[in-house]
């Protein structure tokens, strides 16, 4: 009562167009692939039933539990406290290193401050520009400009630094 019987051959042919058609259109395009695929010459980098892998999973990486130190920084309750400092904050500082930019750019706080909070000014801070060639510096600065309002920083007693120093 409530339970469909499964449609025979004959069912499946009559239904007007629907699973038959799309079962006919499987069969034309599987028999048409077999046959490019069979033709000497016509696929000179090689069969598919005798592709080799040479790289990918299995052989340059493969998949490994994660160790939990690389979890350690995802949890909810260290997101929840940079929210609430960010609803707390007027200016929020992104400092980032300059020798790996892409790397330490968190591009989602960046997102969550200009969907959810607008109002907040988000300035970079390009920090340890001494560790990094001046013309490395200029262009990060430059980049980074383009999106906010960005500051070049690095500590030195004994080296003083100003915006004048960077530009020459």
């Amino acid at each position: 009562r409530g339970v469909d019987k499964p449609k025979s051959n004959e069912d499946v042919s009559n239904d007007g167009g629907g699973y038959a058609a799309l079962l006919k259109a499987a069969q034309r395009s599987s028999d048409h692939y077999n046959e490019i695929n069979s033709k000497e010459g016509k696929v000179p980098w090689g069969r598919d039933s005798n592709l080799v892998a040479t790289e990918g999973e299995g052989v340059d990486w493969r998949h490994e539990k994660k160790d939990d130190l690389f979890l350690k920084g995802q949890s909810r309750r260290i997101w929840a406290e940079f929210y609430k400092v960010v609803d707390c904050s007027d200016v929020i500082l992104h400092v980032i290193d300059a020798r790996n930019v892409p790397g330490t750019r968190c591009t989602m706080i960046e997102k969550h401050i200009a969907k959810n909070a607008p109002h907040k000014h988000l300035v970079f801070v390009l920090n340890k520009i001494d560790l990094v060639p001046n013309w490395v510096a200029k262009r990060w600065i430059g980049e980074l400009a383009l999106a906010r309002p960005t500051v070049a920083f690095h500590s030195s007693m004994t080296h003083a630094f100003g915006k004048g120093a960077l530009i020459s």
